[in-house]
């Protein structure tokens, strides 16, 4: 019995996947199939399983307390993880369960994650789209409330800054990821002409 031989050994070999999202969203975008296709890969290249547990937003302080007392699984990958997540804070509080984050974390200087340089990444993108020649620069951000989105967010503000260039509200809207949140994004945006768009 491998859960009874997991229990005897204090390992399971299994790491358990958290996507705090709804279902719908999750395979509704690209990226998160590439992510799980990824973490299966590199878990079954060293002997490991992985456990997905979809978190949707009502259920997510339920499904906090069973990643983080259940002896199912060695470690934990918290994927897109938002400001305050519950999942990711009763995982700092219990301290018992090892787990990393894929995204920078507000206010856990001591936290381990897996990025990119969000801030900067948008900065060079919007300074690319300067150099082109392009005046009216549109940003559709990624929620706000997620620190990937914040993020950009603030290299966009960043970028205009350091070219003494006014934010203009109407080129500004939230998005969410989405192809639909996209598309009503952009259709706030372009009856205000810009020439370029920071997506």
């Amino acid at each position: 019995n491998m859960a009874a031989r997991g229990l005897a050994a204090g390992r399971t070999q299994v790491i358990g996947l958290v996507i705090p999202m709804a279902v719908t969203s999750i395979f509704a975008d690209p990226y998160f199939p590439i992510l799980i296709q990824g973490i299966s890969s590199a878990c079954n290249a060293v002997g490991y399983s992985m456990m997905l547990w979809l978190a949707e937003p009502d259920y997510e302080q339920r499904i906090a307390s069973k990643v983080v007392y259940s002896a199912l699984v060695d470690g934990v990958i918290v994927a897109s993880a938002v400001m305050e997540d519950p999942i990711v804070s009763a995982l700092t509080v219990r301290k018992k369960m090892p787990y990393i984050v894929i995204g920078r974390l507000l206010g856990d200087p001591d936290a381990n994650y897996v990025d990119v340089d969000n801030r900067n990444g948008a900065i060079e993108a919007v300074e690319h789209l300067m150099r082109l020649g392009c005046l009216r620069i549109a940003t559709v951000t990624g929620p706000q409330t997620m620190i990937a989105g914040h993020d950009r967010y603030l290299g966009y503000l960043d970028a205009m800054e350091r070219a003494h260039r006014p934010v203009v509200s109407d080129l500004v809207a939230e998005g969410d990821f989405s192809e639909n949140g996209g598309h009503q994004a952009m259709q706030k945006i372009l009856p205000h002409q810009p020439d370029a768009v920071f997506a």
